[in-house]
């Protein structure tokens, strides 16, 4: 991948403004307007210069849990910006019931429906979880309430970035599960409470755990030895049967909630452009004029073959009061589980909308940008620029910053090695999930350890990880000392501290190395640094020319009009 040099001489966060587009009519012509709001000025500027450079007064840090020394970041881009791009709400839906409940299928069904209609879903399944980043935990009493309260971070991540979030996970203790809503914004954690009885589970019982707890082969299985506490007040209930006590299907019970999610104001009017149509219509072109040669019926059919695969059916049928697993009331067949780290009886569970699915919604293909480096690099102020780039472009990103993910999955985790590794291996998994989700995810940690890292590459695809070394002298970075920490590190108040008495262990070969001067020796600044990575990620073919439609575009188009016309006017 080609570095890019260039001749700017400017330091700290380049003038950007984030474009917020809406669509008008004037005199029957269409046009996009755009209003422009300035980003909010990233607190860090960048790395100073070796001489000549004032020290800047270090920014307030604080201790959060075991994890010290940290400051939350502001980012660019921020939740509603987001929301603007997706035309949706984050939210977190969680599903909680018993095993057997129909939990995973109808999450699954559910976000399909949302698939068709355009919207941007992630789905966390608690089996599916404990094959990544929840492997440690087994299912006593205190691992259960890690695992939620990990999940719970996670889904808010998502919420954070603007997906419609469902969670598919037994969460049996009701603490747990109000230590999420407590976390989540108010409104945005929603309870769907799968309320089929333990009997047509038992009967169900699709992995056959029932019938290993009952004969004593599990311990502490949830409504068998140990206890479920149902909601007390969920926003969305879910039964089996119907009014008339026919036994629901899965569809039926996604259409419920779907509808209640869209009564609930956090699903857009299908054939109302997003900020990513909006976008396209401008990019066209500098007019704001759409091309109709290039975006009506011809061009969304060339943008859509081949044809999108059909969807993988679920398993798993309808949950209802004499249902025994299979249509014919025959005895169920059992899915094979296996074990995973310290969870037990697991297995991994195929949804119905793929990864490629969610990357052709978005015109994109996820991966993940692992920016590593000492503190101070410029790591954070980087990916941020870089971040608001993709932004401006129309692609869905998301950030994970080593001190806010400190505030909240990772508050548990000091800075010893074996923590430290705790903290990359966690949030490498996040950024997994994120990039299965087809974000473009930037991920922005010292992350010292090179065979921590490699562990992060090992989990992706191959192609998907791309590392990004900050690479800058420990004299500029502690000559900078954003946070005031090389300063106390130097005093002997901060043990273990990356440069000063741990080592950094510099990659050895990077996709993308950052350096801090140019060709001709010049600072370069953020936004220089964030173009280089920017031209990295085209080159390698992870974002799309800016002027094809995405399926999101493509689709709102055919929605409008069968014809595929949009209609101005209307709008």
């Amino acid at each position: 991948m080609q570095q890019i040099a260039t001749s700017t001489r400017c330091w700290g966060p380049a003038p950007a403004r984030c474009c917020r587009l809406s669509v008008r009519c004037d005199a029957g012509r269409p046009s996009v307007a755009t209003n422009a709001v300035a980003a909010p000025p990233r607190a860090a500027a960048g790395v100073p210069p070796l001489a000549g450079a004032g020290v800047a007064e270090p920014l307030s840090v604080s201790d959060v849990g075991k994890s010290t020394n940290i400051r939350y970041h502001e980012a660019m881009v921020d939740r509603r910006e987001k929301e603007l791009l997706l035309g949706q709400r984050g939210c977190v839906l969680w599903f909680t019931g018993l095993s057997g409940s129909g939990k995973s299928t109808v999450a699954c069904t559910l976000e399909h429906m949302l698939h068709e209609r355009g919207h941007f879903t992630a789905l966390l399944d608690g089996d599916n979880v404990r094959h990544g980043l929840n492997k440690d935990l087994g299912f006593s009493a205190e691992d259960r309430a890690e695992n939620i309260r990990r999940i719970g971070e996670v889904s808010k991540l998502f919420a954070d970035s603007g997906a419609i979030t469902m969670t598919s996970f037994i969460s049996p203790y009701r603490a747990d599960r109000e230590a999420v809503r407590a976390r989540c914004q108010p409104g945005e954690f929603m309870e769907v409470f799968m309320d089929i009885p333990i009997e047509v589970c038992e009967q169900r019982d699709p992995k056959g755990l029932y019938k290993k707890a009952r004969a004593g082969l599990i311990k502490n299985f949830t409504g068998i030895d140990d206890p479920y506490e149902a909601p007390l007040t969920p926003e969305i209930t879910v039964r089996a049967v119907d009014e008339a006590g026919q036994p629901r299907s899965p569809a039926d019970m996604a259409q419920q909630i779907l509808e209640q999610l869209d009564g609930m104001g956090y699903l857009r009017d299908p054939a109302m452009p997003t900020l990513t149509v909006a976008s396209a219509l401008q990019r066209k072109h500098s007019d704001g004029i759409l091309d109709y040669s290039c975006l009506c019926t011809g061009a969304v059919a060339a943008f859509r073959a081949p044809a999108r695969k059909p969807l993988a059916p679920r398993r798993a049928v309808a949950v209802g009061a004499n249902n025994k697993g299979t249509t014919n009331g025959a005895a169920p067949q059992h899915l094979e589980v296996t074990d995973v780290g310290k969870s037990t009886n697991i297995r991994w569970v195929e949804t119905m909308v793929d990864r490629e699915d969610k990357e052709r919604l978005l015109g994109q293909r996820g991966c993940v940008l692992w920016f590593t480096g000492l503190s101070g690099s410029g790591k954070s102020t980087v990916a941020c620029t870089l971040e608001h780039m993709l932004h401006e472009r129309g692609h869905f990103t998301a950030l994970l910053d080593g001190d806010n993910v400190r505030h909240g999955l990772n508050k548990d985790l000091g800075f010893s090695a074996e923590d430290r590794a705790e903290n990359i291996r966690r949030i490498g998994e996040v950024a997994k999930l994120f990039a299965d989700a087809g974000s473009v995810t930037m991920t922005s940690f010292i992350s010292p350890y090179r065979v921590d890292r490699d562990a992060v590459r090992e989990r992706c695809r191959q192609g998907e990880f791309l590392e990004v070394f900050m690479d800058i002298p420990i004299e500029l970075c502690e000559q900078r000392d954003p946070k005031g920490l090389y300063k106390k590190a130097r005093a002997g108040l901060i043990k273990n501290f990356t440069g000063i008495d741990d080592p950094y262990e510099a990659p050895l070969s990077p996709e993308v190395v950052v350096k801090p001067y140019d060709e001709e020796g010049n600072v370069r600044s953020p936004h220089d640094m964030a173009l280089q990575v920017l031209t990295a990620l085209e080159e390698a073919g992870y974002l799309r020319d800016p002027a094809m439609p995405t399926l999101a575009v493509a689709n709102a188009l055919q929605r409008k009009h069968s014809d595929g016309v949009l209609d101005f006017a209307g709008l």
